[in-house]
């Protein structure tokens, strides 16, 4: 209420003698009042306490399901019918008794939305008694529902010998066919960006979420501005993970570099002293800290905790804080808060302990990941299982190897996208999508990056994968890739830049696998390689990310009056 939405059809109409006559007589009457001859007609009507009413009449044949609730029931081919008369044929009929039952729903979603995941068709088309499914919206649709709009999605029709069972085959589609439509929202992004072109970034339409924003003026900072500050750059010179082209040490080295070369003022910080140069942060007359910190004590867990530190130094810093990189590292956390945002993600469960339950619906392959880790520790190809016995061997890897929780994922076979994501509030751009292809990827290699990628041992294997930049996709997916990465970017709260990474299946459904809120930006890592199809080098790049990451900070207490002063 206050609206009426047509949800569906049975046919024959369950409806008295009496009525049928009255309903019979009056079409008829409307036909003939209305001169309509030589051709099939649409009569809607409608019965009520004052007795049968007439609401339209069409000179044509009923569209949508009607023309297949006709011959299944009657046995009358409305085509073939409509043809003879168009033709001159004279058509004699024969009134039928009707053979069975048939009935038709529409496919209508609680809400207006962006379609996210579409799953079970296929199983549906199998079903003996499923006459017909017709979908007219597809993954990365918008549907409308009053007030906004009279969409439904498609429909389905089921027989019967009798209402109850056409009714009870319904009910099995249901159960069995999912259509999942993230609902628009104030806060979402959804329907809300426009990309011009693969090679450039995606933005979102002012227009339409103006009244949503935040209207405070941006005080823009000129480079003359910015090199007026004393900049601090936290890095590790080491990582557990560091075998890789380019090592942490590298990265940092190199962003100092850049910044000496361009006049800035920059002061270098190893974070792998010890003790952790706190003295050292607290003393220097830091104005701003590119945290480029991926861990603290030789632990990638304690990432956050860099953040954390400068936040009690008061020192202001690029990129996210503690609370967002704790949520990202923490896996469940994620799910859960995923699965109430209605972001679509793989379905999942976890576990502790060897003991806990799992749920008995997951599909096989399952992958199983430590739930609490980041940088692909403890994936590997034999995390990836087919069967009970090695699921719970991978398992007791985690639990009682790695001494973390488990995070058990349905393995999603598809393309693999990084959407990089740099801005803050209403200027967040997602620069060009890159797409990771594993088609050459040799047998008995589940396609996945796993931690043997990042070793020079298996790194052959894994150069296999084909890198497609930018990722050479339709519009609307890259669309709906695009918004769902400012979801999960604004859900999470990242700040200044973040990946997200989502995989794509084979008949085009998205699942955001994960979110990195501060990921690395050495020159040969996706980041760059985005910002770079988005027109930026590597050297700008680096002062982009620092204009934005001040830009943030404009009101702080910290800088700002220096800034002021001439």
């Amino acid at each position: 209420p206050p609206y009426f939405v047509e949800n569906g059809d049975i046919a024959p109409a369950r409806i008295s003698d009496e009525n049928y006559e009255e309903v019979c007589k009056l079409a008829e009457s409307a036909l003939i009042a209305l001169g309509v001859k030589n051709s099939l007609s649409h009569i809607e009507l409608k019965i009520g306490t004052k007795g049968c009413k007439l609401i339209e009449v069409a000179s044509r044949m009923g569209g949508d399901d009607i023309y297949e609730n006709v011959k299944h029931v009657w046995a009358e081919d409305l085509v073939k019918i409509g043809l003879q008369v168009a033709c001159g044929v004279h058509v004699t009929h024969k009134k039928r008794d009707p053979k069975g039952c048939v009935i038709c729903r529409y496919f209508i979603p609680s809400s207006s939305g962006i379609i996210t995941n579409i799953s079970g068709i296929q199983e549906v088309k199998k079903r003996r008694n499923v006459l017909e499914i017709s979908l007219s919206k597809h993954v990365g649709d918008a549907v409308l529902v009053p007030p906004e709009g009279f969409d439904n999605m498609g429909w389905v029709i089921t027989k019967g010998r009798t209402y109850q069972e056409a009714q009870s085959q319904m009910d099995w589609v249901f159960n069995n066919l999912e259509i999942n439509v993230t609902r628009f929202s104030k806060g979402s992004s959804l329907g809300k960006t426009i990309r011009k072109d693969s090679l450039s970034s995606a933005s979102l339409v002012r227009s339409q979420i103006m009244r949503a924003a935040k209207l405070g003026g941006i005080k823009v900072l000129d480079v003359n501005t910015l090199k007026r500050l004393h900049l601090g750059i936290i890095y590790n010179s080491s990582l557990p993970y560091d075998n890789n082209s380019m090592k942490a040490r590298d990265i940092g080295e190199d962003i100092h570099r850049i910044l000496l070369s361009r006049g800035y003022r920059v002061s270098l910080f190893d974070m792998n002293e010890s003790p952790i140069p706190i003295h050292k942060l607290e003393t220097a007359g830091l104005d701003f800290v590119l945290n480029l910190c991926e861990a603290l004590h030789n632990s990638t867990h304690l990432e956050s905790h860099a953040a954390a530190l400068l936040d009690v130094l008061q020192l202001p810093y690029s990129g996210s804080g503690p609370a967002t990189m704790s949520l990202c590292v923490d896996k469940i956390s994620i799910k859960k808060l995923f699965h109430f945002h209605e972001i679509p993600t793989p379905a999942w469960d976890y576990v502790y302990s060897m003991e806990d339950d799992i749920r008995t619906d997951l599909q096989y392959p399952l992958i199983v990941k430590p739930a609490n880790t980041d940088n692909s520790f403890g994936i590997t190809n034999e995390s990836v299982v087919t069967n009970r016995e090695d699921l719970m061997r991978q398992i007791a890897q985690v639990v009682e190897g790695y001494r973390r929780p488990a995070l058990i994922e349905e393995y999603v076979e598809g393309d693999e996208y990084d959407v990089c994501l740099l801005g803050n509030d209403d200027d967040v751009r997602v620069l060009p999508l890159i797409r990771s292809i594993f088609d050459r990827m040799p047998r008995g290699y589940w396609h996945i990056y796993g931690t043997e990628s990042k070793s020079e041992e298996d790194g052959s294997v894994y150069n296999k994968i084909r890198i497609e930049k930018p990722a050479k996709i339709g519009e609307k997916l890259a669309q709906l890739l695009t918004e769902i990465s400012l979801d999960v970017f604004n859900l999470v709260n990242c700040r200044d830049y973040a990946k997200v990474e989502i995989r794509v299946d084979k008949t085009g459904n998205p699942y955001v696998l994960e979110v990195n809120p501060n990921p690395p930006i050495g020159r040969d890592y996706f980041f760059s390689w985005s910002s770079k199809l988005d027109g930026l080098d590597y050297e700008e790049m680096i002062e982009e990310l620092l204009f934005t990451a001040v830009q943030r900070y404009r009101s702080s207490r910290l800088y700002f009056d220096m800034l002021e002063d001439d």
